[in-house]
C-alpha cells in the first residue's frame, strides 16, 4: 500500500544559522580522546576568523610555523590545538595532519596553498571537535593526493568538517575520492572543484549547502550521502559520474543542479531496498538530469510544490524516468520528465493538488524536436526539446487548469532562451499538431497519433 506524503516541518530549520554553539558533547572532559563522528549543525561563531591567527609557511618539502601548537617534520604539518591557522605556500609529496583535542575547534584559512601527497591525504583530520576551513577572498588552492594512499580521499576527516569562503579551492581526489568525512559536511558560499576516480565526496551523516558554486566530475557518485542531503542557493555542476547523489533524503529549497550521469540522476535510498523514510523534496530552485538510467529512484516518496525539474533519462525498458515506492505528489513548481519506453511512474491523481498531463505517442520521436504545449488563446504552457529519442513525457505546470483545453504540437520553429531543455517563448511557430486534450483530474492522459 502506498502512504500518504507528508512534508517535514524540519526543512525550515536548515535554512537558518543557529545563534548557539554547536557543541553537543554535554560537557564531556577534554581528555584527548577521539570525537565522535556526527551530524554538523552551524554556529555563528563557525565563521568568525580571527586577527589573532597562527601561520604555516609551506615551502615545497618543508614548512615553518610561529606558534609551538604546530609540529613540523619535514613536508608533514600537525596541528596539536584549537586555533585560527592560515596556511600558504606549497608542499611537494607532504600533509597537513589535524591531531586536536576531541572539543578542540580547529579552524583552517587556506590562503594560496597548494598540497600534494603521494602516499597520505592532503589534509588529514584525525581528530578535533569540527574543523572549519575557509578560502581566503581571492585566493587559489589545490589538494591533491596520491594513488597509493590507504585513506581513499585527499580530505579526510574522522569528525564534522565545514567549508566556506570566497577563494577556490580545487581537490583532485586521485586513489579514490576527492572529500570523505566520517561526520557531516557543511558548504558555505564555497568555490570548489572536486575530481576522482571514485565518489567526489562521501559522508556517513548530512550534507548541507548553502550558497557556493560547485563543479564535480567523477567516476563515482558526485555526493554520497547516508543521511539527508539539503540545498539552498547552492549552484552545483556534476557530469561524468555514476550517480550525481545518493542520498538517504533529499531536500531541494533552492539554487541550480544539473547532472548529467552514466547511471541514476538522483537516487534516495536510504538503508533498505524498500526504505518508506527516504524521501526526495522540492521545493524551489531547478534540476536538469540527463541521465543513462532513471532521473529520480525514490524508495520512499517524492514531493514537489516548487521550482523546476527537467528530467531526461534511459532509452530501455527497465529504467524509468521517475520511480519510487511510496507516493508521488505534486502540488506546485513545474515539471517535464521524458522516457523512451513508456516507463515513467506517474504522480498521484488523488494526492496532488496541481494537474500534470502524461503524453503516449505512438511512435518514438528523435531527440532535438520541439514539443510544445499552449492553450487554446495560444499562451504558451510549456516548449522544450530533448537530447534524447523519447516516446512518453510527464507535464506538469500551474498554467493547466481543470476543464480547460490545450493543443500539444512537434516541430515547428522557437524565438526565445534556450536552457536546460526548455524555451523561454517569444515567438512559436505552429509544427505537427499531434493532440487536443482537455484536463480533467489531477492526471490526465493523453494519446498522441504521430
Amino acid at each position: 500500500m502506498k502512504k500518504v506524503l507528508f512534508y517535514p516541518l524540519a526543512v525550515a530549520a536548515i535554512l537558518s544559522i543557529t545563534s548557539c554553539s554547536d557543541d553537543d558533547n554535554n560537557g564531556r572532559e577534554n581528555n584527548g580522546g577521539q570525537a565522535s563522528a556526527e551530524t554538523n549543525t552551524e554556529a555563528t561563531t563557525d565563521y568568525d576568523f580571527n586577527d589573532a591567527a597562527r601561520r604555516i609557511t609551506l615551502s615545497g618539502t618543508s614548512a615553518t610555523a610561529d606558534h609551538e601548537s604546530v609540529k613540523t617534520e619535514g613536508s608533514k604539518v600537525t596541528i596539536t590545538e584549537e586555533g585560527t591557522y592560515v596556511i600558504s605556500g606549497s608542499l611537494a609529496n607532504g600533509q597537513l595532519v589535524i591531531d586536536a583535542d576531541n572539543n578542540d575547534m580547529v579552524k583552517i584559512l587556506l590562503n594560496g596553498a597548494n598540497i600534494t601527497s603521494s602516499s597520505a591525504p592532503a589534509i588529514d583530520i584525525e581528530n578535533a571537535e569540527k574543523v572549519v576551513i575557509k578560502t581566503a577572498t581571492g585566493s587559489e588552492n589545490n589538494l591533491a593526493d596520491g594513488t597509493s594512499n590507504p585513506q581513499d580521499a585527499a580530505i579526510y576527516s574522522k569528525t564534522k568538517l565545514t567549508i566556506f569562503g570566497a577563494g577556490s579551492l580545487h581537490v583532485d581526489g586521485n586513489k579514490n575520492r576527492a572529500i570523505y568525512s566520517e561526520g557531516g559536511i557543511i558548504f558555505r558560499d564555497a568555490n570548489l572543484t572536486l575530481t576522482a576516480p571514485g565518489d567526489a565526496v562521501k559522508t556517513n551523516f548530512n550534507l548541507t549547502f548553502f550558497g557556493g558554486d560547485y563543479t564535480i566530475a567523477s567516476s563515482g557518485d558526485g555526493f554520497n550521502v547516508k543521511n539527508e542531503v539539503a540545498v539552498s542557493s547552492a549552484d552545483i555542476h556534476i557530469s561524468q559520474v555514476n550517480e550525481g547523489f545518493e542520498a538517504g533524503t533529499f531536500n531541494l529549497i533552492s539554487g541550480n543542479i544539473d547532472i548529467s550521469s552514466q547511471g541514476n540522476g538522483i537516487a534516495v535510498t536510504g538503508e533498505g531496498a524498500k526504505n518508506s523514510s527516504s524521501e526526495l523534496y522540492i521545493s524551489g530552485g531547478s534540476v536538469y538530469i540527463n541521465a543513462a538510467k532513471t532521473g529520480f529512484l525514490v524508495n520512499g516518496s517524492i514531493g514537489i510544490s516548487g521550482g523546476t525539474v527537467v528530467i531526461e533519462s534511459a532509452n530501455d525498458s527497465t529504467s524509468p524516468s521517475l520511480g519510487y515506492n511510496g507516493n508521488f505528489k505534486i502540488d506546485g513548481g513545474y515539471l517535464i520528465a521524458m522516457n523512451n519506453r513508456s516507463n515513467i511512474d506517474l504522480p498521484n491523481n488523488t494526492l496532488s493538488q496541481q494537474n500534470s498531463v502524461a503524453v503516449n505517442f505512438a511512435s518514438s520521436v528523435s531527440g532535438d524536436t520541439i514539443v510544445h504545449i499552449q492553450d487554446v488563446d495560444g499562451k504558451d504552457v510549456a516548449t522544450f526539446k530533448p537530447e534524447k529519442t523519447f516516446n512518453t513525457i510527464l507535464i506538469s505546470a500551474a498554467a493547466f487548469e481543470k476543464n480547460e483545453t490545450y493543443k500539444l504540437y512537434t516541430g515547428g520553429s522557437v524565438n526565445g532562451d534556450f536552457i536546460n531543455g526548455l524555451y523561454q517563448v517569444l515567438n512559436y511557430t505552429n509544427g505537427n499538431l499531434m493532440a487536443t486534450f482537455e484536463i480533467g483530474n489531477a492526471l490526465t492522459i493523453v494519446d498522441a497519433n504521430n
